[in-house]
């Protein structure tokens, strides 16, 4: 059959037109003349008045298929004669001539028998296709319309879950915002009632006050005397709200019986004869004496004058915003931080309480340490993940990096070593892929450490903040900052293992969660860490036991935020200042403020 329709397209395409003779042209025929003419030949037949009469059929078929094609169709051979029979041997569509040539002793077939074979076999294939497909795509329309159903009532009952959620939702958090609502008025209801109690005891308080310092004056004058001051056990700076000090405490030595019974608020005072400090009596004063008013009210402003440059007489400005990390070099020279200006610098403290800049260094940093011996800087840099070392003068010498991981903190121990802090990415975020550790290396990249779980496999660091090493035990000491004002203090001993993880729920006399933001180690091996949020150090021996909450006041320090000891007595605390205006500084403490060996809380 294959060799059939090639047989039949061959002819076709060869179909000469009858008129100008040109082959492969003949596209109509003339149904009067019997003659094939090509589309010139047509319309010239056509012109012809004698032939305008007759009709013409496309030899290709009409362009709606409903035309045939009324032409003989010649054979291939070369006599070109009309086609007539099938030859069954060679598949060939054969005229008269050939029985006796090409096709001799060949069985042959009429057309008309071949073409109803064909058009039955065709039939019956059709037929065979559609009894196969038309069940399976039934099935198949039928599946898919049983799918869209159930997958449109899954969506409504999708939506209507999410409604119903979206309204759960609402009503709790609009419960949630009447009841802090509610909370915050009742808040500044208490609040402003406790400034209108406390306003009419300041003014008595300043009237005591007053008595007091005239008291003084007239017993100083009538008695011949002068105040020496022994020791204060109670300031007005330091009372509670609503409070007076004890006055069981008042100590005076032997001398006139109206000084037996003189009481004060203000603290222990010593009343001794105006010279006997050097064993001579000198001559009465006056009571017009300005001498005399002088050292009265030296001694009552020593007191009771809320005087701000003693709070921070030991605080010295720098030109940063804020003090996020510090280094000691020396007791006189350190390097200081501004995570926000991304700047470090190198000061020297000098005699006249004043700061001069050594060194500037303008990098996007997370925390830095001190190498002693060779006085360079262990950086961890943010844009480059990579923990660099800089020189003194503020070259950079070396860099190096830890398989994209980003270090957050570092600590130089005393063995030189570094520890360091490194977590894939900077957030608090974390989940079963995410690495926050601490490790110990020996540079360039040996490492010696690692603490990344606890014993039960589960991440021990949200996000390592800061680490430093004890001094005297040489533990490892880790802030590990767990929410955006929160964290925690992790302590493992020396090979790593965990030993005891500090919240300050130890102390609860906080408005604000525990918020470390600086840890250092003093030479007693106790551990000093600053609470940010609540403006307090806390300290703890080396197994993790509190032992002392300072208030940051009773320092003499403000907002602190970051910490390092030398361990030789020097213990400097960096400041966030509550505005920008205020500007940052750095604190001078003594060392043997925080050597408690004993819990007194």
């Amino acid at each position: 059959m294959l060799k059939r329709e090639e047989s039949l397209t061959k002819i076709h395409l060869l179909a000469t037109c009858d008129k100008c003779l040109k082959q492969k042209c003949a596209r109509w025929k003339c149904v009067t003349c019997k003659q094939a003419f090509c589309e010139n030949c047509k319309k010239g037949h056509v012109r012809k008045s004698i032939f305008k009469s007759h009709s013409f059929v496309n030899l290709f078929g009409s362009k709606d298929g409903t035309a045939e094609a009324v032409v003989d169709i010649l054979c291939s051979c070369e006599v070109k004669g009309r086609i007539s029979l099938y030859c069954t041997i060679c598949n060939e569509l054969i005229c008269l001539d050939c029985i006796t040539s090409n096709h001799n002793g060949h069985t042959f077939e009429k057309l008309e028998t071949v073409n109803e074979q064909q058009r039955n076999k065709i039939q019956s294939i059709t037929s065979e296709i559609e009894g196969i497909q038309i069940p399976a795509v039934n099935d198949l329309h039928e599946r898919i319309q049983t799918w869209k159903a159930e997958h449109t009532i899954t969506t409504k009952h999708l939506k209507d879950e999410v409604l119903r959620r979206n309204g759960e939702i609402k009503e709790q958090i609009d419960g949630w915002t009447k009841s802090l609502l509610m909370e915050l008025d009742e808040f500044s209801k208490t609040e402003q009632r406790k400034v209108f109690d406390f306003q009419p005891r300041i003014l008595k308080r300043n009237k005591r006050l007053i008595q007091e310092r005239e008291r003084l004056r007239l017993l100083a004058q009538s008695n011949d005397t002068h105040l020496l001051l022994q020791g204060v056990n109670a300031s007005v700076r330091d009372w509670e709200p609503f409070d007076y000090p004890e006055m069981n405490d008042i100590q005076y030595l032997p001398g006139p019986d109206i000084l037996s019974n003189f009481p004060s608020p203000l603290g222990s005072f010593m009343f001794t004869p105006r010279g006997t400090e050097n064993g001579s009596i000198s001559n009465s004063v006056s009571s017009g004496d300005q001498s005399l008013d002088k050292t009265v009210d030296h001694a009552f402003n020593f007191l009771v004058d809320e005087d701000e440059s003693h709070g921070n007489s030991n605080g010295f400005s720098v030109d940063l915003s804020r003090i996020t990390s510090l280094s000691i070099v020396s007791p006189d020279i350190i390097w200081i931080g501004d995570l926000r200006m991304k700047r470090l610098e190198l000061v020297r403290i000098t005699n006249d309480k004043s700061i001069h800049k050594l060194t500037q260094v303008n990098v996007n940093f997370l925390d830095f340490s001190i190498q002693k011996e060779s006085e360079c800087l262990w950086v961890s840099c943010v844009e480059d993940k990579s923990l660099s070392l800089f020189t003194r003068r503020g070259k950079r010498r070396a860099v190096n990096c830890f398989q994209s991981l980003l270090p957050t903190c570092v600590c130089i121990t005393a063995a030189d070593t570094v520890l360091l802090g490194l977590s894939e990415k900077r957030n608090l975020w974390v989940d079963k892929n995410s690495v926050r550790k601490i490790v110990e290396i020996e540079p360039p990249n040996t490492v010696l450490l690692e603490i990344e779980r606890d014993q039960n496999g589960k991440l021990l660091f949200t996000f390592p903040l800061r680490c430093s090493v004890n001094t005297r035990t040489g533990g490892i000491i880790a802030i590990d900052s767990t929410g955006q004002t929160n964290g925690r203090l992790i302590m493992c001993d020396p090979r790593g293992h965990l030993k005891h993880i500090y919240t300050g729920e130890t102390f609860h006399n906080f408005r604000k969660p525990f918020d470390p933001t600086g840890v250092t180690s003093v030479s007693t091996g106790n551990v000093v860490a600053c609470d940010h949020s609540n403006e307090t150090f806390h300290v703890l021996d080396s197994d993790g036991i509190l032992l002392k909450v300072y208030r940051a006041v009773e320092l003499d320090v403000e907002v602190p935020y970051s910490v390092a000891c030398d361990g030789n007595g020097t213990f400097i605390v960096g400041n966030w200042p509550k505005t920008e205006e205020q500007g940052a500084k750095v604190f001078l403490l003594e060392e043997s403020v925080f050597s408690a060996s004993e819990i007194c809380i």
